[in-house]
């Protein structure tokens, strides 16, 4: 309970005052929420809006810092092997790339070979919007999901809707396609 309310803390005062909106500390202990305590210490994290590395890690996890200048809270871990891609979305994002046009470029870099993904990789999330009174938020939603380039409910015989089914399939047929596994909403305070 301590460490949640000392990282929410942290995250009030990071959203309330610009000059500390670059600490690294606060932007590592927030970025790491996505992961268990016990892969925390050892991840990778690297800042979204110019691909810094805050911090160097170990466990072959990385982490990103929330995406600056929105009123939502958006943190993502990943397997360190897929940072090419995932630095190509945040590029692209960066750009004004977004929607339809976002996932095109991606569908056909990935298949000319030019980035690579592999079908099965884990991601952890946690994304919520930012109580401006509080500068951290009241709730957010946690899940993780499993990228499976272009696949389809067919091939994969996973539901492509949420009936209150868990797992159920995203984006079926799409290079965005991907499994969501323990999709659920939490109070911020929940978050260790």
């Amino acid at each position: 309970m301590f460490r949640t309310a000392f990282i929410a803390l942290i995250f009030c005062l990071v959203s309330a005052v610009p000059g500390l909106a670059q600490s690294g500390d606060a932007r590592v202990a927030t970025a790491l929420l996505p992961l268990p305590d016990t892969l925390r210490s050892s991840a990778t994290v690297v800042a979204f809006s110019d691909d810094q590395v805050l911090r160097r890690g170990t466990n072959g996890l990385t982490c990103l810092t929330d995406r600056p200048g929105d009123d939502r809270l958006s943190l993502v871990c990943y397997p360190s092997s897929i940072e090419a891609y995932m630095r190509r979305g945040r590029e692209l994002a960066r750009e004004g790339v977004q929607g339809n046009e976002y996932w095109a470029i991606l569908g056909a870099e990935l298949r000319a070979g030019t980035v690579h993904l592999p079908a099965g990789v884990l991601l952890r999330n946690v994304s919520g919007p930012i109580n401006s009174a509080t500068g951290v938020p009241d709730s957010v939603r946690v899940w993780s999901e499993i990228l499976l380039p272009f696949a389809d409910a067919t091939e994969t015989g996973i539901p492509q809707f949420n009936a209150g089914l868990d797992p159920w399939l995203m984006s079926g047929g799409k290079v965005g396609a991907h499994v969501m596994i323990r999709y659920r909403t939490e109070p911020w305070e929940a978050l260790e």
